[in-house]
Protein backbone atom coordinates (compact mmCIF):
# COMPACT_ATOMS: atom_id res chain seq x y z
CA UNK A 1 0.00 0.00 0.00
CA UNK A 2 1.25 3.44 -0.90
CA UNK A 3 1.94 5.76 2.02
CA UNK A 4 -0.42 8.71 2.14
CA UNK A 5 1.29 12.08 2.35
CA UNK A 6 -1.19 14.56 3.68
CA UNK A 7 -0.82 17.88 5.37
CA UNK A 8 -4.20 17.46 7.07
CA UNK A 9 -4.29 18.16 10.80
CA UNK A 10 -6.73 16.63 13.25
CA UNK A 11 -6.64 17.68 16.90
CA UNK A 12 -8.73 18.19 20.01
CA UNK A 13 -9.19 21.93 20.38
CA UNK A 14 -11.37 21.59 23.48
CA UNK A 15 -12.86 18.52 25.19
CA UNK A 16 -16.04 19.07 23.16
CA UNK A 17 -14.50 20.20 19.84
CA UNK A 18 -12.39 18.31 17.32
CA UNK A 19 -10.82 20.50 14.64
CA UNK A 20 -9.89 19.14 11.22
CA UNK A 21 -7.75 21.27 8.92
CA UNK A 22 -7.88 19.92 5.39
CA UNK A 23 -4.74 20.99 3.54
CA UNK A 24 -3.73 20.25 0.00
CA UNK A 25 -5.32 18.11 -2.70
CA UNK A 26 -7.33 15.25 -1.22
CA UNK A 27 -7.60 11.60 -2.21
CA UNK A 28 -9.79 8.85 -0.83
CA UNK A 29 -6.82 7.67 1.22
CA UNK A 30 -6.10 11.07 2.77
CA UNK A 31 -9.76 11.48 3.79
CA UNK A 32 -9.81 7.93 5.22
CA UNK A 33 -6.67 8.73 7.26
CA UNK A 34 -8.36 11.87 8.64
CA UNK A 35 -11.44 9.81 9.60
CA UNK A 36 -9.18 7.31 11.37
CA UNK A 37 -7.55 10.18 13.30
CA UNK A 38 -10.97 11.58 14.26
CA UNK A 39 -12.10 8.15 15.47
CA UNK A 40 -8.95 7.88 17.60
CA UNK A 41 -9.66 11.28 19.17
CA UNK A 42 -13.30 10.35 19.86
CA UNK A 43 -12.10 7.28 21.76
CA UNK A 44 -9.77 9.27 24.03
CA UNK A 45 -11.03 9.71 27.60
CA UNK A 46 -10.55 13.50 27.53
CA UNK A 47 -12.94 13.85 24.57
CA UNK A 48 -16.53 14.50 25.64
CA UNK A 49 -19.22 12.21 24.22
CA UNK A 50 -20.86 13.79 21.18
CA UNK A 51 -17.95 16.19 20.63
CA UNK A 52 -18.55 18.52 17.70
CA UNK A 53 -16.32 18.78 14.65
CA UNK A 54 -15.13 21.95 12.96
CA UNK A 55 -13.72 21.21 9.50
CA UNK A 56 -11.63 23.88 7.75
CA UNK A 57 -11.50 23.57 3.93
CA UNK A 58 -9.71 26.90 3.40
CA UNK A 59 -6.53 25.21 2.11
CA UNK A 60 -8.22 22.46 0.05
CA UNK A 61 -7.66 23.26 -3.63
CA UNK A 62 -8.83 19.94 -5.10
CA UNK A 63 -10.20 16.50 -4.36
CA UNK A 64 -10.73 13.47 -6.54
CA UNK A 65 -13.90 11.37 -6.76
CA UNK A 66 -12.56 8.86 -4.24
CA UNK A 67 -12.07 11.70 -1.75
CA UNK A 68 -15.65 12.84 -2.24
CA UNK A 69 -17.00 9.32 -1.70
CA UNK A 70 -14.86 8.91 1.41
CA UNK A 71 -16.07 12.33 2.66
CA UNK A 72 -19.67 11.07 2.45
CA UNK A 73 -18.67 7.99 4.45
CA UNK A 74 -16.86 10.27 6.93
CA UNK A 75 -20.04 12.30 7.55
CA UNK A 76 -22.30 9.26 7.70
CA UNK A 77 -20.05 7.46 10.21
CA UNK A 78 -20.04 10.39 12.63
CA UNK A 79 -23.81 10.27 13.16
CA UNK A 80 -23.60 11.20 16.87
CA UNK A 81 -21.64 14.39 16.22
CA UNK A 82 -22.61 17.79 14.88
CA UNK A 83 -20.23 18.93 12.17
CA UNK A 84 -19.62 22.45 10.86
CA UNK A 85 -17.63 22.83 7.66
CA UNK A 86 -16.26 26.15 6.44
CA UNK A 87 -13.82 27.77 4.05
CA UNK A 88 -14.81 26.29 0.70
CA UNK A 89 -15.16 28.51 -2.34
CA UNK A 90 -18.43 28.62 -4.26
CA UNK A 91 -17.90 25.49 -6.39
CA UNK A 92 -16.46 23.33 -3.61
CA UNK A 93 -19.20 24.56 -1.25
CA UNK A 94 -21.78 23.29 -3.75
CA UNK A 95 -20.00 19.92 -3.95
CA UNK A 96 -19.92 19.74 -0.13
CA UNK A 97 -23.66 20.50 0.01
CA UNK A 98 -24.28 17.52 -2.30
CA UNK A 99 -22.03 15.29 -0.16
CA UNK A 100 -23.93 16.36 2.98
CA UNK A 101 -27.28 15.52 1.38
CA UNK A 102 -25.88 12.17 0.23
CA UNK A 103 -24.76 11.36 3.76
CA UNK A 104 -28.30 11.78 5.09
CA UNK A 105 -27.06 14.24 7.72
CA UNK A 106 -28.38 17.56 6.40
CA UNK A 107 -29.76 18.60 9.81
CA UNK A 108 -26.58 17.82 11.74
CA UNK A 109 -23.95 19.05 9.28
CA UNK A 110 -23.65 22.70 8.31
CA UNK A 111 -21.61 24.18 5.46
CA UNK A 112 -20.50 27.81 5.73
CA UNK A 113 -18.23 30.33 4.04
CA UNK A 114 -16.60 31.57 7.26
CA UNK A 115 -15.35 30.10 10.51
CA UNK A 116 -17.43 32.55 12.55
CA UNK A 117 -20.63 31.40 10.77
CA UNK A 118 -19.69 27.77 11.45
CA UNK A 119 -18.97 28.41 15.13
CA UNK A 120 -22.20 30.41 15.54
CA UNK A 121 -24.17 27.52 14.02
CA UNK A 122 -22.52 24.99 16.37
CA UNK A 123 -23.25 27.27 19.31
CA UNK A 124 -26.93 27.61 18.32
CA UNK A 125 -27.24 23.83 17.79
CA UNK A 126 -25.70 23.20 21.23
CA UNK A 127 -28.13 25.66 22.87
CA UNK A 128 -31.15 24.09 21.20
CA UNK A 129 -29.97 20.59 22.21
CA UNK A 130 -29.91 21.67 25.88
CA UNK A 131 -33.46 23.04 25.82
Amino acid sequence: MQKVHSANKVFLERPNLIRVIVAGAQTGESVAVALHQVRALIDRPETEPGAELLIDLTANPAQNLAARIEARNFLAFLHDHRIAIFGAGYILKTVVDIIIKGSGRAGQVGNFYTESEAKDWLSQKAKSARI
